[in-house]
């Protein structure tokens, strides 16, 4: 058995293991506080923060000092979680535990005898935390290619740090729940002009529907269609706009769009360069710069626009017009980021781990090694 750890915060965690899972050789147990991920069995978590919240920072200490990202004093939940995936652990007979993303749940795997995989990120991941938490863990998967972590950089890149952690690191290339999907090609829903989609996740963003409107209006060649929610919730009410709200299924909007605008998490940016779409890049704010990051790989890589804001509504029409002149060639481009075996090979580097480490004896011989305490005298 193989355990997979997801991290709560948006969807891109979940999608990552969706992906990968059809490709694994032998059974994998999602795990985490979240949504479930869909195709694999489920191990729910409690919260991580049941109570520490409504705790002074003196009381809850929820960094160690520094040394940690997420460990507050007097929080429940932390036992709870502990607890649920040790006697999982040993009832499963796990043979390794992949983390995307927790460097607690890395210190917890390897506390419980486990083999890791730590997922990374885009960023600078530089912090003792992150440093300890890299250092214990088995092996590291990279879901980029490596050309990406090649040529300069800087402290908001998303090098691979030590020469120890990159000789662990396996980059994968990017993948995506829609690896291997036909593309579509109805643009029923672009009766006119040129199409672009505004594609919002659920990690945060700052965009309004006044930002939509203004952008609509400038550009009377173009189509609008904004999947997710907008910020303030308001209608964007303009005839060139569609909002579908959240979206179960977003590949036929990214298939038939002649560009993609949105957020640039990794889970986004995997989704558009399996449709092989122009994509304008608006980095949000993100703990260790990590959109930024990633919005930095991809412009060194020519792979996309990046705007650090939302454009001003005069901006517009060169950006998309831009973007938009030669899809071919950007489809070409993207497929130096996500060739569409990113998933096998992270299925195969998890496999492999996991057939080198055996399941650990557990199970009722772990209770004879158990020290028995003697009469109280």
């Amino acid at each position: 058995m193989i355990g997979w750890y997801v991290h709560d915060h948006g969807s891109g965690h979940r999608r990552r293991l969706e992906a990968v899972a059809s490709h694994l050789d032998e059974p994998v147990t999602g795990m985490g506080s979240g949504e479930p991920a869909e195709g694999v069995g489920w191990l729910p978590l409690p919260p991580d923060a049941v109570r520490a919240p409504a705790l002074g920072p003196a009381v809850t200490d929820p960094t160690a000092g520094g040394a940690l990202h997420w460990a507050p004093l007097g929080e429940p939940g932390m036992l709870g979680r502990a607890e649920t995936v040790a006697a999982w652990a040993r009832a499963s007979g796990c043979r390794l535990l992949v983390v995307d993303v927790s460097v607690e749940m890395l210190l917890l795997g390897r506390l419980l005898g486990l083999p890791t995989v730590a997922v990374l990120q885009p960023g600078d991941r530089s912090d003792p935390a992150h440093v300890l938490g890299y250092a214990t863990a088995t092996a590291l998967l990279a879901p980029w290619p490596g050309s990406a972590d090649r040529g300069p950089r800087s402290r908001r890149g998303a090098g691979s740090g030590s020469r120890d952690r990159r000789s662990r690191t396996r980059w994968t290339g990017a993948f995506s729940r829609f690896d291997g999907r036909p593309q579509q090609t109805d643009r029923t829903g672009c009766p006119a002009g040129r199409c672009a989609v505004l594609v919002l996740g659920r990690g945060g963003h700052g965009v309004r529907a006044s930002d939509v409107r203004e952008a609509a209006s400038a550009t009377a060649a173009w189509h609008w269609h904004v999947a997710g929610d907008l910020v303030d919730d308001e209608p964007v009410d303009h005839a060139a706009v569609v909002e579908h709200g959240r979206v179960p299924d977003v590949w036929p909007l990214l298939c038939t769009a002649d560009v993609v605008v949105g957020p640039c998490g990794g889970g986004l940016v995997a989704d558009v360069a399996a449709a092989g779409t122009p994509f304008l890049a608006l980095p949000q704010p993100r703990p260790f710069d990590e959109q930024a990051a990633l919005a930095q790989m991809l412009d060194r890589s020519g792979l996309a626009v990046v705007a650090r804001r939302w454009p001003a509504a005069r901006a517009w029409p060169r950006l998309l017009d831009r973007l938009a002149a030669d899809p071919a060639r950007t489809a070409r481009r993207w497929r130096t980021w996500a060739d569409g075996a990113g998933a096998a090979r992270a299925a195969a580097v998890v496999s492999g781990l996991a057939r080198a480490h055996p399941p650990a004896p557990w199970g009722d011989s772990a209770a004879a090694l158990l020290p028995v305490a003697g009469p109280s005298r």
